[in-house]
């Protein structure tokens, strides 16, 4: 089922799973959909959510290809809201990858959030959605 905010990338069908054992994990710019699978106790991946605010499209649905999933597009626009949202991403000098930690609604607000992390050590990305 398209959602409205993230593409979707299936890698299992959910009926392969144990209906009350499925989670929500974040894990980078995505979050994971996990479960348990009929007859297993460990738990595996059963899709991968892709916010619309960090990815676009086309990286999306290349990421998705790469783990062999089956790519599912955004339902509707999220209008006049997506003009004035920016998404504020931080990593430690010492790691390789940025953690999303919120939007902002404007421009010097989001300034504003990133003099107050690089003064803290850390390299910030803003991205206009």
């Amino acid at each position: 089922m398209p959602l409205r905010t993230e593409y979707s990338c299936r890698l299992r069908e959910p009926k392969e799973f144990q209906k009350k054992s499925f989670r929500r994990i974040s894990s980078g710019d995505v979050d994971l959909i996990i479960a348990r699978p009929y007859g297993m106790k460990k738990t595996r991946a059963q899709a991968i959510r892709y916010p619309r605010e960090i990815w676009d499209e086309k990286d999306a649905k290349r990421s998705c290809r790469k783990r062999q999933g089956t790519f599912e597009p955004v339902s509707g626009d999220l209008g006049r809201i997506r003009q004035r949202l920016f998404v504020i991403s931080i990593r430690y000098p010492y790691e390789h990858s940025f953690r999303r930690i919120g939007t902002v609604g404007g421009k010097p607000e989001s300034e504003q959030v990133k003099q107050l992390y690089q003064q803290k050590g850390f390299h910030v990305r803003v991205k206009k959605v």
